[in-house]
């Protein structure tokens, strides 16, 4: 039997098969993980600052840091840091205070500026109607403020010349204290000029004067609670609050949580162009679905496979911090 027609017609179909597999469409495979299209992180490393950031998912290779901030104790100073009340983990809405930063040695200064206001403000109160306790009184308790602050300038000064004497701190810290000191004998110079001045002034000056005081005490008084009680901080969009633990006090997480980031092989690179349409799955089993590719990041990690970043939005939410795989379709070529 003459078999050759026969390994003639086998040949080509198989050769016509091996054509069509090597044309179709192949599936290629990333690792990939579900973020937010936002995060707000608050970190405290408990070094005299708080830190802040705004993390955007929606970059390839994110969350990428777009915004930070940072709130600093005074020179010297601590910073007391705690959670808000009611700052517990759930939803939240923009504006809700997370973290209260208070400065415990500013607060006594914030206090007794206070005093001071309320003492000016009823001075003026009772010169507007017709008590006038003394507008000469008001100033020579100016000359004893100044005094004291004057004696707390001297004090400081000397422990910082100590300080710079042995090394334990810079000498232009030394210098700023004997500014200080320079400063608050002009002021105490200056009230006591005051007290001369008083004794003079009609009704009209000393009324005058008074409100002028009640209003420098306010600003004075409002400058420092600002310093010793904040600033706080809130959310900057609503979603839901996490404590992740160790130095990042709070995050809050957008509930937009259809985006992927995909650490792809460079040389699959075709199969991810943007508006390409993937399938998602995690590792667990629990989500699975369809998205599109939004981004492809145009530089190449360096490794022993270089690896682009892309980024996928999905069709519907899937769990934050998911990890699975996505699914391309590429189109075929030689095997």
């Amino acid at each position: 039997m003459n078999t050759r027609p026969i390994y003639g017609i086998l040949s080509a179909v198989m050769l016509v098969g091996l054509t069509a597999w090597a044309a179709g469409p192949t599936t290629v495979k990333a690792p990939a993980i579900v973020v937010p299209a936002q995060s707000f992180e608050v970190v405290h490393l408990g070094d005299g600052a708080l830190r802040w950031r705004v993390l955007d998912g929606t970059i390839p290779g994110g969350p990428v840091i777009v915004s930070d901030g940072v709130v600093l104790t005074e020179r010297g100073g601590i910073l007391n840091v705690q959670l808000a009340d009611g700052a517990v983990p759930g939803p939240v809405s923009e504006g809700t205070l997370l973290v209260v930063a208070t400065r415990p040695d500013q607060e006594a200064i914030a206090d007794a500026r206070g005093a001071e206001s309320a003492a000016a403000d009823a001075e003026a109160t009772a010169i507007a109607g017709g008590g006038r306790p003394g507008i000469v009184a008001a100033a020579q308790a100016e000359v004893a403020v100044a005094q004291a602050e004057l004696r707390r300038a001297e004090a400081a000064e000397g422990r910082m010349r100590a300080a710079a004497s042995s090394g334990a701190l810079p000498a232009f810290e030394a210098e700023l204290a004997t500014l200080e000191v320079q400063v608050r004998q002009a002021a105490l110079r200056a009230a006591r000029m005051g007290v001369n001045s008083a004794q003079m002034l009609p009704w009209e000056a000393e009324q005058a004067a008074a409100d002028a005081r009640a209003a420098a005490a306010l600003a004075w008084a409002e400058a420092a609670d600002t310093r010793a009680h904040g600033p706080s901080i809130a959310a900057p969009f609503s979603g839901t609050l996490r404590h992740p633990g160790g130095d990042v006090l709070v995050c809050v997480e957008s509930d937009d949580t259809r985006w992927v980031q995909v650490r792809l092989p460079e040389r699959d690179i075709e199969a991810w162009a943007s508006g390409a349409e993937v399938a998602f799955s995690t590792t667990s089993g629990s989500y699975s679905g369809t998205g599109t590719v939004v981004r492809v990041d145009s530089h190449a990690q360096a490794g022993e496979v270089p690896s682009v970043w892309a980024t996928v939005q999905l069709a519907e939410s899937a769990p934050t911090g998911a990890t699975g795989v996505v699914h391309a379709t590429q189109a075929g070529g030689l095997w």
